[in-house]
């Protein structure tokens, strides 16, 4: 029997797609995301992302398995406002919630 299921991607707040600060509060509670879905909340590609991933202020990984690795949501967003910050703010757009 072959029975397809469509599974889709979580979707996020668009304040994590602008220049404003998101937070985790909205969201019903932190938990670990795994590679597949931290890629898609930065919107980058696999290589960026292990590029990133390499920097002394990218999240700690939380090994869950011995082939499975993950990060906290509430981290991965703040390191992403973080980025945004800086880089509205390299832009003249400011970066806060005003």
């Amino acid at each position: 029997m072959n029975s397809s299921k469509s599974i889709s991607a979580p979707t996020y707040p668009i304040e994590i797609l602008s220049c404003s600060v998101a937070s985790a509060e909205h969201l019903s509670s932190d938990r670990v995301i795994r590679v597949a879905e931290q890629i898609r909340l930065m919107g980058v590609g696999r290589t960026q992302y292990y590029e990133l991933a390499k920097s002394p202020d990218f999240p700690e990984e939380i090994v869950l398995g011995k082939r499975a690795r993950g990060r906290w949501l509430s981290e991965m967003i703040a390191y992403i406002n973080s980025r945004k910050h800086r880089a509205c703010t390299a832009m003249g757009e400011g970066g806060s919630n005003a």
